[in-house]
């Protein structure tokens, strides 16, 4: 029996950038053992998506829908109040690096509060859609009902699910977190200590009071319930979604694979049965040697993440690293598999800035090189600056006779 996957042209033309990037990299698709996307449809549809397709070169990959905007899904799009506060947030960040003289008088200005905006407000030098723009933000500011989602979304959001040292075991524990979070942000003790914070900051900042709610007729479907009854259904439904968005097939499999190397690394016994899909790539007899020498080569240490097997594997000696290399290889294929790509996307966000008016006539190769450069930045920060100068300037003549020797 055939499967035939028909896919709309925009899933072809995507299928095919994969493609050529992986090929001028020497990489072959059927070696592919993960990929991370978001919940758009040409991306992760099974049936018409690049998941699809990808299936298609390498039956035994892993897709693994991304935890943040699972997240963001669920809770960040439905929830007024959060949506209004994280956009919020969204829209100071944008307006403040968006001009260099706009950030350096936040810099300058940091910790004075609603001094920063009126400053900008006031400034004539700044364009009037901008000032309009501050204006808005202003009135948010000084709003109780900002303060209030802001300390909300402090207490909803602590469990991490984004950056690039998140693993797949990790989010899942992070997700059971989250639900544990959205049981005890209902209770009333919690709920009154963040109105009581709120009323605080109220008081010192002297902000505005919110306008009382407008009553709305209750649903048609709700009229019928008992009190209880409609409780409940509130009560379950935030943890339902958040344990639904989180239920998918690639990422149990990708905790499970973390779950048998932490266990081994501890000295517990792991059985590796023959044809189980969590190690289709390795020779089942090996790996199981393999697993059963790590918890000797850990030698009692302290092991909670995958992280900490990989710094114990890295001090040791390479003969003695060789020796389980079916296990170093699933490490490797633990690591390898993105769990989120928030933090990757955010480099699309930042073209804005890069590009601007007044760079608008760039090359695609300087656009690339800044692009590497803002997403790369800690890295960046590392380099030392004299000596990409001097590089800089040895590279042609005219540079040496206008800055001279450094």
């Amino acid at each position: 029996m055939y499967f035939w996957v028909f896919t709309t042209p925009r899933t072809q033309q995507l299928f095919l950038c994969v493609k050529d990037i992986l090929i001028p990299l020497n990489l072959s698709m059927e070696r592919l053992q993960g990929y991370c996307f978001d919940g758009v449809s040409n991306m992760s549809g099974r049936f018409k998506g690049v998941q699809a397709r990808l299936k298609e070169v390498c039956p035994d990959s892993v897709y693994v829908h991304c935890t943040n905007h699972s997240l963001d899904q669920e809770v960040a799009r439905e929830v007024r109040l959060v949506a209004d506060t994280l956009n919020f947030v969204r829209e100071v960040t944008a307006t403040i690096n968006e001009s260099a003289k706009r950030k350096a008088l936040y810099q300058s200005l940091f910790g004075c509060g609603e001094v920063t905006f009126r400053t900008m407000e006031s400034d004539k030098t700044i364009k009037g859609e901008t000032r309009a723009k501050v204006a808005g933000l202003v009135t948010k500011a000084i709003s109780m009902r900002t303060v209030f989602g802001l300390l909300s979304c402090v207490a909803l959001f602590s469990p991490s699910l984004q950056g690039s040292n998140v693993t797949a075991l990790g989010s899942m524990e992070s997700a059971k977190l989250l639900c544990h979070r959205l049981s005890a942000l209902r209770q009333d003790a919690t709920v009154a200590d963040l109105v009581g914070k709120t009323k605080e900051y109220a008081a010192r900042y002297n902000l505005r009071s919110p306008q009382p709610p407008r009553v709305n007729k209750t649903p048609a479907h709700y009229r019928h319930m008992d009190e209880l009854e409609m409780q409940e259904l509130d009560e379950e439904s935030d943890v339902r979604e958040v344990k639904w968005r989180f239920d998918q097939e690639g990422i149990r499999l990708a905790a499970r694979r973390e779950q048998a190397v932490i266990e081994a690394a501890q000295g517990n016994v792991v059985v590796v049965e023959e044809g189980c899909q969590d190690f289709t790539h390795f020779h089942t007899q090996r790996l199981s040697l393999g697993l059963a020498m790590l918890g000797d080569v850990c030698n009692g240490r302290q092991v909670s993440t995958i992280q900490d097997v990989v710094s114990i594997l890295q001090t040791l000696q390479p003969q003695t690293r060789s020796l389980p290399s079916d296990v170093e290889g699933l490490i490797k294929q633990c690591l390898s598999l993105p769990i989120s790509v928030a933090a990757l996307e955010r480099s699309f966000s930042a073209l804005r800035r890069l590009k601007t008016w007044l760079r608008s006539t760039m090359s695609q190769e300087r656009l690339t090189h800044l692009a590497l450069m803002n997403a790369h930045c800690d890295i960046l920060d590392e380099l030392h600056v004299p000596t990409l100068m001097k590089t800089f300037i040895q590279r042609t003549t005219e540079r040496r006779s206008t800055f001279g020797n450094v």
